[in-house]
C-alpha cells in the first residue's frame, strides 16, 4: 500500500524581526511570555500537520495546551488565538467563516518550503495568496499548486481563470431574474456593522474572479460602507458584473458601478440597502462595461 503524500513540513524559517513586529509586541503585552511560547508551539503544529492551517475548536485547544505545557489552560489558548485574529496575525475572514487559523505569511512560507514537491495541494476556500503576484506565488511554484475545494472539486491555479470565465459564459446564457424587495431606510451605522466582516462580498468576489479580497479591498469596502453603501448592494453589483462577463482586475473596478447604483437608488427615494434589477440594468449596461474594459491597470489601485 503506497504511503500517503506528505502534507506538513519538517521545519519552518522564522524572521529575526519576529518579536519586533508591532502585532507580536501587542500580543506579548497582552498574553506575556507564556503567550509567545504557546504561539511558537501553535505555528509548529500548523507547519508540522497540515502545513499552512489548523482547524480551531475546543479539542484542538486542549491538545495545544497539553502539548505546549506553558502553564496556560485550554481557555488561555483559545483567548490567545482570538487575540491573534483580532491583531490580524491570523486571517479574520477564514477564521470567522471556517473556524480555521492561517495567514498570508504562513501560506507564503509553506509553498516555498514545499516547492520541491511535484504537487502542492491546498484548500481553495482557505487560499489567501494572489497568484498574479510573483512575490507571493513565484512562477515556478504556481504550476505545482492544486486547489481543492471543500466540496471535492479541484483546479490548478493556472486553470482558475478559465474556470471562472466558463462560469460567466454559462450564467450569461441563463439569466436569472433577481428582484429583491427594497429595504426600509436604516442608519448608516447599522449598515456598517452588518458589513463589518465582508464575508458575503468576499464570496461574491471569489465566485466572480477566483480571488479573495485583499487588505486594500477591505479598506475600500469600509470607505463605501461609511458613506452609506450596504453589503447587499455591493454583493448585487459584483454578481451582476460577473454574470455579464465584465473585465475584472480587482475589487476597485467594481467601485464606479457600486457608487452609481447607490446614487440611482437614492434619487428614487430608496436607501441603498440593495440594488433592484431595474437599477442594475441601467448601471451595468454595455457602455459601462466597455468603459471598464478601457480602464488601465494603473487606475483604481489601492496600496496594501
Amino acid at each position: 500500500m503506497a504511503r500517503p503524500p506528505k502534507v506538513g513540513v519538517d521545519y519552518w524559517n522564522k524572521d529575526v524581526s519576529f518579536y519586533s513586529d508591532k502585532k507580536i509586541r501587542l500580543l506579548r503585552s497582552e498574553f506575556g511570555a507564556a503567550g509567545m511560547y504557546a504561539l511558537d508551539y501553535i505555528l509548529c503544529e500548523i507547519y508540522r500537520n497540515d502545513g499552512y492551517y489548523a482547524l480551531f475548536d475546543k479539542d484542538w485547544c486542549d491538545i495545544v495546551s497539553d502539548g505546549a505545557v506553558c502553564g496556560g489552560s485550554s481557555n488561555f489558548i483559545e483567548e490567545l488565538v482570538k487575540g491573534c485574529v483580532r491583531r490580524s496575525f491570523f486571517d479574520k475572514r477564514v477564521f470567522d467563516m471556517f473556524g480555521v487559523i492561517t495567514s498570508k505569511g504562513i501560506q507564503k512560507r509553506y509553498i516555498r518550503m514545499a516547492s520541491k514537491r511535484s504537487e502542492i495541494c491546498m484548500k481553495k476556500e482557505y487560499f489567501l495568496l494572489d497568484w498574479d503576484d510573483p512575490n507571493e506565488v513565484p512562477e515556478e511554484i504556481r504550476r505545482k499548486i492544486l486547489l481543492k475545494s471543500l466540496s471535492g472539486d479541484e483546479n490548478r491555479v493556472s486553470d482558475v481563470r478559465n474556470s471562472v470565465n466558463d462560469v460567466r459564459n454559462t450564467q450569461s446564457k441563463v439569466k436569472q431574474s433577481k428582484v429583491k424587495q427594497s429595504k426600509a431606510k436604516q442608519s448608516k451605522g447599522a449598515v456598517g456593522a452588518a458589513a463589518a466582516d465582508n464575508g458575503r462580498i468576499d464570496k461574491a468576489f471569489f465566485d466572480a474572479t477566483g480571488k479573495h479580497l485583499s487588505s486594500a479591498d477591505h479598506r475600500a469596502i469600509r470607505e463605501l460602507t461609511e458613506s452609506g453603501v450596504s453589503e447587499s448592494l455591493m454583493e448585487d453589483v459584483i454578481q451582476d458584473v460577473g454574470r455579464r462577463g465584465g473585465r475584472i482586475h480587482s475589487f476597485a473596478y467594481f467601485i464606479p458601478a457600486i457608487r452609481d447604483a447607490a446614487q440611482k437608488n437614492e434619487h428614487a427615494g430608496l436607501y441603498p440597502a440593495t440594488a433592484p434589477s431595474e437599477y442594475l440594468e441601467t448601471v451595468l449596461d454595455e457602455e459601462f462595461l466597455a468603459k471598464l474594459d478601457a480602464v488601465s491597470d494603473d487606475e483604481y489601485i489601492y496600496d496594501d
